[in-house]
């Protein structure tokens, strides 16, 4: 039976950027090593991204939460560190916030 690692939102906004903390960085070899280790027992890792738009400011998440974070495109948004290289098929679920 394969088992699945779900990494969620080791973004760079969430580590060194806007909204992160001291010692998040410090995730990133445990985080590594048990992708690797997943990776190696042949089972199924996947990420999620926490996803804005330009526009986050003005949406109600924007207006609870007013620090730019994880814009699409930016630095920000990407994966941090090793972890963004550890798959050569990256299986990645974007959490967009869609408001009308």
């Amino acid at each position: 039976m394969s088992k699945l690692l779900v990494v969620v939102d080791y973004q760079n906004d969430f580590v060194s950027g806007s909204l992160g903390f001291d010692g998040a960085e410090e995730l990133e070899d445990p985080i590594k090593n048990r992708v690797l280790e997943y990776l190696s027992a042949g089972d199924d890792v996947v990420y999620t991204l926490d996803t804005h738009k330009d526009n986050y400011l003005q949406s109600n998440e924007g207006h609870n939460l007013p620090i730019e974070h994880c814009i699409i495109g930016t630095k920000g948004h990407e994966l941090y560190g090793s972890i963004k290289d550890l798959l050569k098929e990256k299986k990645i679920i974007y959490k967009i916030y869609v408001w009308i």
